[in-house]
């Protein structure tokens, strides 16, 4: 299994949220308003599994959007 890190700065009145994989930066996102990081790591998460990455953090973050209520 391969451990991923996820980190968050702002920089320039913006959310640049970086998607790490032994400290080299592997899928980097920005988003202007705070409540968007959760969605944007959500996103950068599933697509790395979908991608073929080897992940307990990123199957679990696809896993879980089938949960009850979620569209």
């Amino acid at each position: 299994m391969e451990e991923l890190t996820i980190k968050v700065t702002n920089i320039n009145n913006q959310y640049h949220i970086r998607l790490f994989k032994n400290n080299n930066i592997i899928d980097e996102k920005t988003c202007k308003y705070k409540y968007e990081i959760g969605d944007c790591c959500k996103y950068m998460l599933r697509w790395y599994d979908k991608m073929g990455g080897n992940s307990k953090m990123a199957t679990a973050s696809r896993n879980r959007s089938f949960c009850k209520g979620e569209k």
